[in-house]
């Protein structure tokens, strides 16, 4: 199961998942529709979500969501962590999450990053989606 909300959202995903015994995805997201600015061919782009340390900030929040799915009973085995790149994050945030990946990893579970074609990348090289792939890549 992949949950945007990092099981913050939607208890009953918590139990769901814990039952079915599945992997679950937890991903960091402090989007808010109200923080976007959307640009025709590059895509969203937030500037309201506000960090302390981005990356302190992001691990603390994670963890949260790791304690949540504990407590429903979900084994650390089954537990993969997501940074949330591009889910209320400035462009320059997700590319210092991508630099500093290692200490998202540190945290002890796998970690999935999802940067196909996301707005960060069209807005760093000035491209439309279809044209991102080199920067998919090098994310």
């Amino acid at each position: 199961m992949n949950d945007v909300w990092g099981l913050r959202a939607d208890p009953d995903l918590r139990r769901v998942a814990a039952e079915a015994k599945c992997p679950v995805i937890l991903m960091h997201n402090r989007s808010n529709p109200a923080s976007v600015e959307v640009r025709a061919q590059l895509g969203n782009a937030y500037f309201g979500a506000e960090y302390k340390d981005l990356v302190d900030d992001v691990k603390h929040e994670l963890m949260e969501s790791v304690d949540l799915a504990r407590a429903a009973g979900i084994p650390d085995e089954h537990i993969i962590l997501d940074p949330g790149i591009g889910f209320g994050k400035k462009v320059e945030q997700n590319l210092e999450l991508i630099d500093r990946l290692g200490e998202i990893r540190a945290l002890g579970f796998p970690v999935l990053l999802g940067p196909s074609r996301k707005s960060f990348i069209g807005y760093t090289l000035d491209l439309p989606a279809d044209q991102r792939v080199e920067g998919t890549a090098a994310a």
